[in-house]
């Protein structure tokens, strides 16, 4: 159910009282002379707002250890045991009068999660993908280049959806026309999640920390492009006050940089629903290496571990040139680690996110990247393993080779069952549904080597349109294109694509398994001699 939002203006700003309890919210002079009851509500988040006049606000903060007198200034923060405490504020350079309040998105899921944007003060705020002609520049690749607008006109904020067949969505609801939205509300473009926020995005620099400070458009001083996954900090925290306790992704997030055991962890590479990737070196050996460090919550028990460990035991031995095989797993402290080979490049996502954007889609290009996938997935079907999670996340392009590498695997059959995938699979299942095969998506989610099959005709499907060929505004709608609506051949959305191309397309997404190719092997047999045919013509 949506939320809504109770607003109360206190007609004496002197003297207002407002309790709540349970389902109960009382309001009135004070606690003695009520005015009115409102019942039978679920009060999901309390955001209180006072106008105060610019003089120093003064805390007495109440603890065990006695009464402590704080001072708060702009910008600073402090957390109470029930409530958090934060001066904004009034934008008057901003050119949007008087009293006008500083906003933010805060990326709540998503690729960037936990990046904050300033929302312009007045006028118009562009959010897309092209950092070029976007304010808010996203990696998100369902989202266009410039997906939606946000229109500050005063106290109001409106979003309008400007281009993009995914729509743009407020609390779940896609929007058709000019729509305001309020702070707490969540703007979905793509699939990544916002939140608006009340607050601005500031800079800090952490004494001895050695840390490059955040900019006011989320950028870091010499770095020449946006981190992926950099969290703003908001001002500061009072004196007596512990911060609040991160979130477990936030506590892998907060690793970088930081040693894990004989690992010096550096840059993070990339972030999934269950964890984290960092460029890496191994004090031991020197080596640099791709870590993968999942959410502390994994563990939560003796019988995860094991049956994890038991599982990536199932990794083929021997080496295949497009699949990434482990180093090692390991636990140290909170954090479970898996290692592997460090790539020099970049996800298929970014790669195809680039292409669309130079407008540089390729057939040819795209016959021999699928080639190369489906090398490495005869390696691992012929040793028994199924993929079973083949996403655009989880294929590695070469930066100057362009050979594409398959990783993540065995993952999916490590975490079946455990407690961390039970609080993802939600998020997971929406961020990737678009590239399960139908049997994925019925009954107990059946998996084989023509599952592989499937995702890989939809990696091919994206790589020549330059889109999925199913989406939708929902999980229940793309659910039932997938699993009920005819295809729409390739060749209709990519004029002059070769039919023995195309044929090779459809055969892969066809929607029963039994009509499918029934082995990759059956496919190279096909593929390979159209990708030798068509470099020889190059």
């Amino acid at each position: 159910m949506a939320s809504r939002f109770l607003t109360i203006d206190a007609t004496n700003p002197g003297r207002f009282y407002v309790a709540v309890e349970d389902a109960m919210l009382s309001l009135g002079a004070d606690s003695t002379h009520m005015d009115g009851v409102i019942r039978n509500i679920r009060v999901k988040r309390i955001h209180c707002e006072f106008e105060v006049n610019d003089e120093p606000i003064e805390v007495l903060q109440i603890s065990a250890d006695g009464p402590n007198t704080l001072t708060l200034e702009i910008n600073e923060e402090l957390n109470l045991n029930t409530a958090k405490l934060h001066v904004l504020p009034a934008l008057e350079a901003s050119g949007a009068g008087v009293g006008a309040v500083a906003r933010r998105f805060v990326v709540v899921d998503g690729a960037d999660m936990g990046r904050m944007f300033p929302v312009n003060a007045s006028g118009v705020t562009r959010i897309g993908k092209n950092p070029k002609t976007s304010h808010i520049a996203l990696n998100d690749l369902y989202a266009s280049q410039v997906h939606c607008e946000v229109v500050t006109e005063g106290e109001h904020v409106f979003v309008n959806h400007i281009e993009g067949s995914s729509g743009t969505f407020i609390n779940r609801h896609r929007i058709t026309g000019r729509t305001e939205i309020h702070v707490g509300d969540l703007l979905r473009i793509g699939n990544t999640h916002l939140r608006l926020e009340l607050g601005v995005v500031v800079e800090r620099r952490d004494k001895g920390s050695g840390e490059k400070p955040i900019l006011k458009d989320g950028v870091e001083k010499g770095s020449g492009e946006r981190p992926a996954l950099r969290e703003a900090v908001v001002g500061k925290i009072g004196a007596n006050s512990p911060p609040p306790e991160p979130t477990p992704m936030e506590k892998v997030v907060h690793l970088e940089n930081q040693t894990l055991g004989h690992f010096q962890l550096a840059s993070i590479l990339g972030r999934g629903q269950s964890g984290v990737v960092f460029r890496a070196i191994d004090l031991k050996t020197n080596q640099t290496l791709a870590l993968k460090v999942l959410s502390p919550e994994f563990p939560k028990s003796e019988a995860e571990i094991q049956s994890f460990t038991r599982a990536l035991k199932l990794m083929p031995v021997g080496r295949d040139p497009h699949v990434l095989p482990l180093h090692g797993v390991g636990k140290t402290g909170l954090f479970t680690w898996l290692s592997r080979d460090y790539v020099d490049g970049y996800s298929l996502e970014t790669y195809h996110a680039k292409n669309v954007e130079e407008g540089k889609l390729s057939w040819k290009r795209a016959c021999r990247t699928i080639a190369q996938i489906a090398a490495g997935l005869d390696f691992l079907h012929r040793h028994h393993v199924v993929h079973g999670n083949l996403t655009p996340r989880n294929i590695l392009i070469g930066r100057e080779d362009k050979v594409a590498h398959i990783t993540d695997v065995l993952l999916r059959q490590a975490l079946e069952g455990t407690y961390l995938r039970k609080v993802t699979q939600s998020a997971k299942r929406q961020a990737e549904m678009m590239f399960y095969g139908p049997e994925q998506l019925v009954g107990k989610g059946a998996c084989d080597a023509r599952t592989d099959l499937y995702s890989l005709g939809v990696l091919f499907y994206m790589m020549v349109t330059g889109n999925v060929p199913y989406t939708g505004i929902s999980e229940e709608e793309i659910f039932a294109k997938i699993t009920e609506e005819k295809l729409v051949k390739p060749s209709r959305r990519e004029k002059g694509l070769p039919a023995p191309i195309e044929a090779v397309i459809v055969k892969l997404l066809a929607a029963d398994p039994n009509d499918r190719y029934q082995s990759v092997a059956e496919l190279l047999e096909v593929i390979e001699p159209i990708v030798m045919m068509y470099d020889s013509k190059a």
